[in-house]
């Protein structure tokens, strides 16, 4: 300061400016209430040498010959990058007189905005997803994973909570459970 004043300044306002890139939230490996958690596949750049890379000091000449083998037979599963699928239109129907509340959004940590961006870009990339005009929006809710990694997801609760269910019956969980247990092959 020009008059030899101390300021404090908080280390949030010291921080370089990134605009907005939606809204978050994080949890925990331990939280329930989300329920099971799925991630979005990722392109892997050259993933079979990967594997030969990281198994290679691991395993035995002949696991390794064999795991090369497989690989190789298998490699357009592998290497091809994830796609669309062209399975029709999906429509959300819902409930009628029902009155849609706002979700709560949730700011983005500074520590997951670049990867949060990176994600985006690639489900953008990747054509998963697209821009939207929508009037209602949902938070994005990040999912701490091991080695300090995040897993991007959304939180679709207020919605499901407005959506019309499923006008076809559906088996009871537990029976479709012990039935793929039964199984030999799925």
């Amino acid at each position: 300061m020009p008059d030899a004043s101390v300021r404090h300044v908080h280390q949030n306002k010291m921080r370089e400016f990134v605009a907005s890139s939606g809204s978050v939230n994080v949890i925990s490996e331990g939280e329930k209430e989300f329920g099971d958690v799925e991630s979005t596949p990722l392109i892997e750049d050259s993933f079979c040498q990967e594997i030969k890379s990281i198994t290679s000091s691991d395993l035995s000449a002949t696991k390794r010959n064999e795991l090369e083998i497989v690989l190789k037979e298998f490699e357009p599963l592998f290497s091809r990058p994830v796609q669309p699928v062209a399975i029709g239109e999906h429509v959300i129907e819902i409930l009628p007189n029902v009155t849609r509340q706002k979700p709560h959004s949730y700011s983005v940590p500074m520590s997951y905005r670049k990867e949060v961006d990176r994600q985006v870009k690639e489900l953008l990339d990747l054509d998963l997803i697209e821009p939207s005009n929508a009037d209602a929006t949902y938070s994005i809710v990040c999912v701490a994973k091991k080695y300090t990694s995040i897993r991007m997801c959304i939180d679709y609760r207020a919605l499901n909570a407005v959506t019309k269910g499923p006008n076809y019956p559906m088996k009871d969980t537990q029976e479709l459970i012990f039935t793929a247990g039964m199984a030999q092959w799925l």
